[in-house]
């Protein structure tokens, strides 16, 4: 059965996003993230898109419904993790700024965001994994 949800509920979702990196000759490379998606209520999402369409540039929707991305690692190969064994958890600050990079980068953000509406439309999302 279908739970209502109160406009107090948050919903927060972590998906497998694939992210298609073009590289030289015209091929692209695969690569797998994870991103966790505040997925809005409806009135709070016409709220977003309205910002946008006003010109207010103050709204940014990916940076708005993307809370954190998964899976990555700095250009050196270092994996980027968010908390060391001892449970210790790095500031938001740092989880915002990763966050940030990444939806900066035009293929990535075009990916995560065409799966972010899929969510909200209520399409399954999520690469298969093992690719």
């Amino acid at each position: 059965m279908f739970v209502r949800q109160s406009r107090k509920s948050i919903s927060l979702l972590t998906v497998p996003v694939t992210i298609d990196k073009p590289v030289d000759g015209g091929r692209i490379e695969k690569h797998q993230i994870d991103v966790t998606y505040l997925i809005p209520h409806q009135d709070q999402l016409d709220e977003m898109l309205k910002g946008l369409r006003d010109g207010d540039d103050s709204v940014d929707l990916a940076a708005e419904v993307v809370k954190r991305v998964d899976k990555i690692q700095e250009e050196d190969g270092t994996r980027i993790v968010y908390s060391d064994p001892k449970g210790t958890v790095d500031s938001d600050e740092f989880i915002r700024e990763v966050r940030d990079d990444i939806i900066n980068v035009t293929y990535a953000r075009a990916a995560i965001m065409r799966d972010f509406w899929k969510l909200v439309n209520g399409q399954r999302v999520g690469a298969k994994r093992g690719n």
